[in-house]
């Protein structure tokens, strides 16, 4: 039955990766959801004698079929663009219905629901037609609700119909939106599977690589130890950079003057034991190449005693381990990572899902409260705080966007001018608090032109100056939020000052963290300055900060300009 399902989703054909069978299922179900969708409002209008929009659901139902049979072919791209060309189309039709007759069915939801399938369902090389279809619902929202269309002839719909369309609506928002979390889910346990599979192959690697080096490219060496005199095989010369005939050694003293002197005590130990103790010498330190460039080496050993049982002589091979100490240590590093990561996901998941499904809660149950009453009045006001609930949740996802976008996506560096990249980001974020409560101060030359990523930048702008704003104090006479900018040498450095509430001490080690709210007023998800923080790092960027509780904060950028 789960072979037939799989068959009927995506068609016969073997799918190489395991992302992109991943996406192709997900297509396959959305293209089905979206068939049911259409054909379960169809039947529902037909049989209320409301045969209006019959034809689009009718091209809703076909279109999604289209896409079902691209995705069983393997033509995913023109797949996924079928399915989210008639969702745009039938949401836009159905939110331009709402904004007339001013209903509320919940269609606007689908626009944050099409952006994200954007995301997911296209491949990560196709950027024209991820940022297409992020562009597309935005505009049409915008073309929607800040435009005078009249292009529909609408009539009110009844109450037991409306109520269809919303619950048809909320469930289908609900189970798309499941089902892009979850495929991002198995993503990235798919991606710990695979680091893991990794770990236990160096593992391997490093026991093959310890008998490999008793083979042919060691670096012999022969200890006349009455005599004391040494020899070096060749090998040894070129394993620290000299030309044939450039590297000699004669005695030990010599051979411990190639030894980094912080670890000479190790190794003459190490060799006293073995010649006294009969302990086995086998000992990795480092050596010093020509130009004082470290090395590190496996040095392995065995002594010949005379019937008294003194030492006669010393055999051994010296092998160069550089790569596999440098492997080790980048093991541990991805380790450390790794520890990070999961700890990361969990909070993640946990958070996302309760901020996800809190605000979809609340949406319910106000939607519910404005089905039961007639007052108009009231209904304003349920509305009101739906659109609240709504714009909470669009942020939330704004900031889960900003997080992946910052971890997958590389550079793109480019050359700006740094104020009015400030000035538009002050004016994008004015809605937040009304212009008379704070007054924004901007020093910066007008013609102060920088190079780096500016969407990253633009993502930390957005963090710091929004929260200063949030969080202006009031009560004070004179509230403002301050941004000086400087250049010392390729270094750029952006402070944002406000006099506002300011942050506890016991928050100040805290407040990067991810999900971490350092104000019982805050009403955001503790993302922003981890988000910041995160998308410095990719810029080469630090941030540091001074905050005294009700006196204000002062957060510091510094990021190079190349």
């Amino acid at each position: 039955m789960k072979i037939n399902i799989r068959n009927f989703l995506v068609g016969t054909q073997y799918i190489h990766s395991r992302a992109e069978y991943k996406n192709a299922i997900l297509r396959g179900q959305a293209s089905l959801l979206v068939m049911t969708a259409g054909a379960l409002i169809l039947i529902t209008h037909s049989l209320l004698g409301l045969p209006m929009y019959g034809p689009l659901y009718l091209a809703m139902v076909l279109m999604a079929t289209a896409s079902l049979w691209l995705n069983r072919k393997g033509f995913y791209a023109l797949s996924t663009v079928f399915l989210l060309t008639i969702v745009n189309l039938v949401v836009f039709i159905f939110d331009l219905r709402d904004v007339i007759a001013d209903n509320n069915s919940g269609s606007n939801f689908f626009y944050v629901v099409v952006s994200m399938g954007s995301l997911v369902l296209f491949d990560a090389k196709e950027k024209i037609l991820i940022g297409l279809f992020i562009f597309i619902p935005l505009s049409l929202y915008l073309l929607c609700h800040f435009t005078h269309l009249q292009v529909l002839a609408v009539s009110h719909l009844p109450s037991s119909l409306h109520k269809s369309d919303q619950t048809i609506n909320f469930l289908v928002a609900f189970i798309t939106c499941l089902l892009l979390i979850r495929l991002l889910i198995d993503n990235n346990t798919l991606a710990e599977k695979l680091l893991l599979a990794n770990e236990q192959q160096l593992i391997r690697s490093k026991k093959r690589y310890e008998l490999a080096i008793k083979g042919f490219r060691a670096g012999i060496w022969e200890w006349d130890i009455p005599a004391n005199k040494v020899y070096c095989s060749p090998v040894w010369g070129t394993m620290l950079g000299y030309n044939d005939g450039e590297f000699e050694l004669t005695n030990l003293e010599q051979f411990m003057q190639v030894v980094h002197p912080d670890d000479q005590p190790m190794v003459a130990t190490a060799v006293q034991n073995h010649l006294h103790q009969r302990v086995p010498y086998l000992i990795e330190f480092r050596m010093l190449k020509k130009d004082n460039k470290i090395i590190w080496v496996l040095d392995s050993g065995l002594a010949v005693w005379d019937e008294q049982g003194n030492a006669l002589q010393m055999v051994g091979s010296t092998t160069d381990i550089t790569e596999r100490k440098e492997a080790e240590k980048k093991l541990h590093d991805q380790n450390d990572l790794l520890v990070k990561t999961n700890a990361e996901l969990d909070r993640f998941v946990y958070s996302t899902s309760h901020d996800l499904r809190s605000p979809l809660s609340s949406i319910l149950g106000l939607t519910n409260l404005a089905e039961k009453t007639s007052d108009l009045n009231e209904m304003r006001t349920l509305f009101t705080l739906i659109r609240g609930r709504v714009d909470k949740l669009d942020s939330f996802i704004k900031e889960i966007i900003d997080y992946s976008r910052n971890s997958r996506m590389g550079l793109e560096v480019e050359e700006f001018n740094l104020r009015k990249q400030l000035e538009e980001t002050a004016d994008s974020l004015a809605h937040i608090s009304t212009p008379n409560q704070y007054k924004t101060i901007i020093e910066c030359p007008d013609h102060f032109q920088i190079t780096t990523d500016k969407k990253r930048l633009q993502v930390v702008l957005n963090n710091l100056l929004g929260n200063a704003i949030k969080y202006c104090d009031k009560n004070k006479e004179n509230p403002y939020v301050a941004i000086h900018v400087r250049q010392e040498n390729h270094t750029v450095e952006v402070r944002v000052e406000d006099n506002g509430i300011g942050i506890r001490p016991e928050h100040h080690s805290k407040i990067f963290n991810m999900f971490y709210r350092a104000s019982d007023k805050s009403e955001g998800s503790g993302l922003g300055l981890y988000i910041v923080r995160e998308t410095l790092n990719r810029i080469k960027g630090e941030i540091t900060f001074e905050s005294t509780y009700g006196v204000g904060s002062v957060f510091t950028v510094r990021f190079p300009s190349a």
